[in-house]
């Protein structure tokens, strides 16, 4: 078993992958931003080095004689300014990269937690590793730097690099992403919605659950054949929008009429033209939102951990398929625990009511 690792510990994904390392018998060592809540490893007695990604001194002592690392810290929200996202997903990159080789002499693997992010709207369809690289928003173009930085290590200096480029990810504790919309969904039942309009088609999208992007991270840091490589991580069952929003509406007690046809040209407009929305314009309906959700939390007592909230990048999605080929990843191994999200959006929706942060 090795001396592993893990930064963004205390966030969905990190947490997922320091489950995964300790239940295969790994010695963990864990780290995120000074002030991160740190209490679960307190309990577990795991050793704790609290850093900044972008502080190099702090960085190197996070590495120090380690075996696996596993580069999870980074910001992922597409609302966020350019340089907040540059620094945490490419800068940090190039320090914990650094700091690796100096400091860590009998590294056997880098993993860089990535994104399919890295291939914009894809050119085809499904999106395979070595497919064109064209990312279409700030966060997406600061995911690929990162992933360019750490290749360039592994190019040029022989740092042991693989890199896993996960899908939309969900699951328990999620907060962004999926966990926007099942809030926002909460919410309008919670406001005595009862019935949704729904497309009668759409876009394809593949999807991916926390406990397997975990899983997938644990099995390229230790397979004797991943280092440069780079592996797409989604389930092996894409789904179209209105399945999607079915899965999301019908554990909420959510019903959809499926009146509205799809058309891909309109569709990809209405997402170019969402996509060149001023972010302000969308400050009144978020706030909008804000106030009936702090209003239905005080009604029904719930945690402060979950908001409804739009973002404009999210827009992309609409312009067409973005499904991804997991096959190079399943020929290692990889056996997924939810190949499809029927039943992992059914357990995290459960979960929330569970733990309250939804009614």
């Amino acid at each position: 078993m090795a001396q592993v690792m893990i930064n963004g510990a205390t966030g969905l994904v990190g947490r997922a992958i320091v489950e995964e390392f300790l239940c295969q018998g790994h010695t963990v060592r864990v780290s995120d931003r000074p002030g991160s809540n740190f209490s679960a490893y307190e309990k577990m007695g795991l050793e704790i080095i609290p850093a900044e990604i972008t502080d190099p001194e702090a960085v190197a002592r996070t590495v120090q004689g380690m075996e696996i690392v596993v580069h999870v810290a980074g910001v992922f929200d597409l609302g966020a300014g350019r340089a907040e996202l540059l620094a945490a997903n490419y800068q940090g990159v190039r320090v914990i990269a650094e700091e690796a080789l100096r400091h860590a002499p009998n590294l056997e693997r880098f993993v860089q937690i990535a994104t399919v992010g890295v291939y914009g709207q894809p050119v085809r369809v499904p999106c395979r590793e070595d497919d064109p690289k064209r990312p279409r928003n700030t966060y997406e173009k600061s995911k690929y730097l990162g992933e360019l930085a750490a290749f360039e290590y592994y190019n040029q200096h022989g740092l042991p690099v693989t890199s896993l480029r996960p899908t939309l990810i969900y699951g328990p504790r999620a907060r962004y992403g999926h966990a926007m919309f099942i809030a926002l969904f909460a919410l309008l039942k919670a406001l005595g919605v009862r019935e949704l309009p729904s497309l009668k088609s759409g876009p394809r999208s593949s999807h991916v659950h926390v406990e397997d992007v975990a899983r997938g991270a644990a099995l390229i840091a230790t397979h004797p054949l991943t280092v440069g490589q780079a592996f797409n991580m989604a389930d092996p069952t894409p789904v179209d929008g209105p399945t999607f929003i079915r899965m999301l509406a019908a554990p909420l007690g959510l019903e959809l009429k499926q009146v509205i046809p799809y058309w891909s040209p309109a569709g990809g407009l209405l997402g170019a033209v969402m996509g060149h929305v001023p972010r302000f314009s969308l400050h009144w309906i978020n706030r909008r939102l804000a106030r009936l959700w702090e209003e239905t939390k005080a009604k029904h007592g719930l945690t402060d951990d979950l908001r409804p909230r739009l973002d404009r990048d999210w827009a992309g999605y609409l312009t067409g398929d973005n499904v991804y080929d997991s096959t190079r990843i399943a020929k290692l191994g990889m056996a997924w625990k939810y190949p499809d999200p029927v039943a992992g959006l059914r357990q995290t929706i459960a979960w929330y009511k569970e733990n309250e942060w939804i009614p």
